[in-house]
C-alpha cells in the first residue's frame, strides 16, 4: 500500500475529532444523578423572596422531600387569659347597700341620723376630720363607741362581710378584697354616717375583719352550691347564702 494513504488517513481522523468538540465520557449506572437531585436549584440562582406563602399543611410533599417532614407555618393564636376582677359590681353593690342601711338608720333613730340641719352636719363632719376615732376604754366590750354591743358585732360583721363577699365573688383575691373592705368600711364612718355621730375606732377595725372571715365562709358555702346537681337544691343555697346578689343576678344588674 503506499505509504502516503495511512497518514491522510490518520490526518482526516484527527481533523474530524477536533471539529466534533470534545468527547464525552459516560458516566456509570451508580452515578447517575437521582431524581431529588434534579429538582435541587443551581448554586446560582437567586433565593427565594422572604413573603412567599408557605404551601397548605395537607399539600403533597414536593420531590425531594419526605412526606412526613414538618412544614412551618403561622403559629395558632395565644390562648386569651383569665379574666380579671369586676369592679363595677362590687362598687355599686356596696353604695347601694350603704344608703339603704343609712336611711334605715334615720327611721330607727332619727336623732340623730334624721338630722338634715346643715349647720349640724357641718359641725360632725368637722369633729371626723379634727378628732381621733371614737374610743371609749371605759365602756365594756364591744361597746367603746357607745353603741349595742349587737350592732357593733353582728351589725357590723353583717355589713363588712357583704362588702367583702361581694368582692370576693367578682374574681377579687383575698388581699384585694381586704383592701375593698377595709376602703368601703372608711367611707361608710367617713362618707355616710359622719354627719350624725363620730367615726368609730372599734368600727374601723372590726368591721374589715369579721368581714374576711363571715365572708370566706360565705365564699366556701357559695362554691359549694355550684357543685350540685339539683338546680333547686343549688338555687336555695345560693340566695340562703347571697340573697342580694341573687336578686342582683335575676334581675340582670349584676354580671357576678
Amino acid at each position: 500500500m503506499d505509504p502516503i494513504r495511512p497518514c491522510t488517513a490518520a490526518a482526516l481522523a484527527v481533523l474530524s475529532a477536533a471539529c466534533a468538540g470534545p468527547a464525552r465520557t459516560a458516566l456509570p449506572a451508580d452515578s447517575a444523578p437521582s431524581p431529588a437531585d434534579s429538582t435541587l436549584p443551581p448554586p446560582d440562582s437567586p433565593p427565594p423572596p422572604a413573603d412567599s406563602a408557605p404551601p397548605p399543611a395537607d399539600a403533597p410533599a414536593p420531590p425531594g422531600r419526605p412526606a412526613g417532614a414538618h412544614v412551618a407555618g403561622p403559629l395558632p393564636p395565644a390562648a386569651p387569659g383569665s379574666a380579671g376582677p369586676s369592679w363595677a359590681p362590687p362598687i355599686l353593690h356596696s353604695l347601694a347597700v350603704f344608703t339603704v342601711t343609712r336611711s334605715v338608720e334615720a327611721v330607727l333613730w332619727p336623732e340623730p341620723f334624721a338630722d338634715l340641719r346643715l349647720e349640724r352636719w357641718a359641725h360632725h363632719y368637722g369633729e371626723a376630720v379634727t378628732k381621733p376615732p371614737l374610743f371609749d376604754a371605759s365602756q365594756p366590750a364591744f361597746q367603746w363607741d357607745h353603741d349595742p354591743w349587737p350592732i357593733n358585732v353582728v351589725g357590723h360583721g353583717l355589713l363588712g362581710s357583704e362588702i367583702y363577699f361581694r368582692a370576693r365573688v367578682c374574681r377579687f383575691s383575698a388581699p384585694a378584697a381586704l383592701a375593698f373592705a377595709v376602703a368601703g368600711t372608711h367611707l361608710w364612718e367617713y362618707g355616710y354616717e359622719a354627719n350624725g355621730v363620730r367615726p368609730s375606732a372599734l368600727d374601723l377595725v372590726y368591721t374589715p375583719l369579721a368581714g374576711v372571715l363571715l365572708g370566706e365562709l360565705r365564699l366556701a358555702a357559695f362554691r359549694a352550691a355550684e357543685g350540685m346537681g339539683s338546680a333547686p337544691a343549688r338555687l336555695l343555697v345560693r340566695a340562703l347564702v347571697d340573697p342580694l346578689g341573687e336578686i342582683e343576678r335575676g334581675i340582670g344588674v349584676s354580671g357576678c
